[in-house]
């Protein structure tokens, strides 16, 4: 039987849990049926069809890997997103390698899961069209490693706005950091990195800060020397969790080091000069003139002169010299403007809207 479109199946053990998904979802349109339990989902799977569900990462009678292998079983092209505590990541991305399409953290913010749901479904309706449009068992092989490796790509983007969507300050800031990169590479001609490579590592770059408590990310004040040794191992955190499953130690070394200082003072590991990766180097400019232009709690957000000035005065020390110099430049035809234009009046409208 086909999927019905818009049919969930509700997984998890947690009464409160369970209640904010599904009110969630059905406010958004979905036709949602709950379990409690992995017997219940197992039987509601195979008696229904469904075209995603939303599962806990454990279950009682069943860890989380098995009631996924149970689920593709009965509806190969079901959608699967886990749900579980921040402190389960390494157990949620392993459950993203074995073929679930995302992952939220508990408690869940019912935008993040709208919007993550639809993310999914949209992949799902678009392999269906690519399966049906092309016969050709070479082409579909070769199609099919390409979705493989998009849906995963995207799978470890949910996490990232996991973050996101917990802090509105920080909306958009990864794609921002994306396009900046990307415009930043193409003007210095370079082969290596590549366009697709820095795309990736700038979207994936806060990626470890899922493993950050929020305590301390969203902490209006100074940080003590624990809580910044903390923060500053997410570069550590997000190298880890992509390394064995992305295979691309470039994109990789990019994410580990983007914190490192021209000067050999930066973290995790203190590299100076042309020893840091370029992209790296590419990324720590674009990272931190976004921050610097961007609102936080505690200040207003700079102006984009100012915040270049500071770029260029840290030429040498904190940046490398070569992405500096073809900032200006940059900066006066990239797109990245146009999208922090927009993503400010998003945070305004929203700080306004909470306010009233």
């Amino acid at each position: 039987m086909p999927a019905a479109e818009g049919a969930v199946l509700v997984v998890h053990d947690d009464v409160q849990t369970r209640e904010a998904i599904l009110k969630s979802l059905t406010h958004a349109g979905y036709t949602c049926t709950q379990a409690n339990n992995a017997h219940e989902a197992e039987e509601l799977a195979s008696e229904g069809s469904f075209s995603l569900a939303v599962s806990a990462l454990e279950m009682p009678g069943s860890h989380s890997a098995g009631l996924l292998d149970e689920l593709r079983g009965t509806s190969p092209d079901i959608v699967v997103i886990v749900v579980a505590p921040r402190e389960e990541v390494n157990a949620a991305v392993d459950c993203l390698k074995r073929g679930a399409d995302g992952y939220l953290v508990t408690p869940i913010n019912p935008t993040e899961l709208q919007l993550v749901a639809s993310r999914a479904l949209d992949r799902q309706r678009a392999d269906a069209l690519l399966r049906n449009q092309d016969s050709s068992a070479q082409l579909e092989e070769a199609r099919r490693k390409r979705r493989v490796r998009t849906a995963f790509l995207k799978a470890l983007e949910s996490l990232s706005y996991c973050y996101e969507a917990k802090d509105p300050y920080s909306k958009g800031h990864s794609d921002r950091v994306s396009r900046l990169s990307m415009s930043v590479l193409g003007a210095l001609e370079v082969e290596c990195p590549t366009q697709e490579q820095i795309h990736i590592a700038g979207l994936l770059h806060d990626l470890g800060k899922i493993g950050v408590r929020e305590s301390v990310l969203h902490k209006p004040g100074a940080l003590s020397e624990n809580e910044l040794e903390h923060v500053q191992s997410h570069a550590l955190i997000g190298a880890r969790i992509l390394r064995p499953v992305i295979q691309d130690a470039v994109v990789a070394d990019m994410i580990l080091h983007h914190h490192e200082r021209y000067d050999g003072r930066g973290y995790p590991h203190g590299l100076e000069g042309e020893s840091i990766p370029l992209g790296a180097r590419v990324l720590a400019v674009a990272d931190s003139l976004d921050a610097m232009t961007s609102p936080r709690p505690y200040r207003p957000p700079e102006s984009v002169e100012s915040a270049l000035r500071e770029v260029q005065d840290s030429a040498g020390s904190r940046y490398d010299p070569k992405v500096v110099k073809v900032l200006p430049d940059v900066l006066s035809r990239a797109d990245w403007m146009v999208q922090l234009k927009r993503d400010r009046t998003h945070i305004f409208l929203k700080s306004v809207a909470e306010e009233s």
